[in-house]
């Protein structure tokens, strides 16, 4: 299995530092949802995959229920927040940053995404 992941090199040493304390704030204040942990997997340069797990259950699996069904919901989720709400949650983790840097980290974050959904 491949796994996705951005350059680690994508976000600087304070950027990194700066995603954290955002990231354990968010997180903290109980409104992170399934997709917000994929998009802190992806800047991090993790693997999304890695935090969901498989459906096992054949009756859960005879019934339609896909065996990355969970992951592949909070993906679906993360990508169609692209340029709107994930707009916001960036500015979120990253207060102050703005511009070309701003839609860099946009467009590495979508690239991801896509890749990610190729590899569901």
């Amino acid at each position: 299995m491949t796994t996705t992941n951005l350059n680690t090199t994508i976000l600087t040493s304070d950027e990194r530092r700066t995603l954290t304390a955002a990231w354990s704030a968010f997180h903290a204040s109980g409104e992170a949802r399934a997709e917000d942990f994929i998009l802190y997997a992806i800047l991090r340069g993790k693997n999304p995959k890695t935090g969901f797990t498989r459906i096992t259950n054949p009756k859960k699996l005879a019934n339609g229920l896909r065996e990355f069904g969970g992951y592949q919901h909070a993906l679906d989720m993360l990508g169609r927040a692209y340029k709107g709400p994930l707009t916001r949650k960036l500015a979120l983790c990253f207060p102050g940053l703005r511009g070309e840097r701003f839609n860099e980290l946009l467009d590495a974050i979508s690239a991801a995404i896509e890749a990610a959904r190729k590899e569901a």
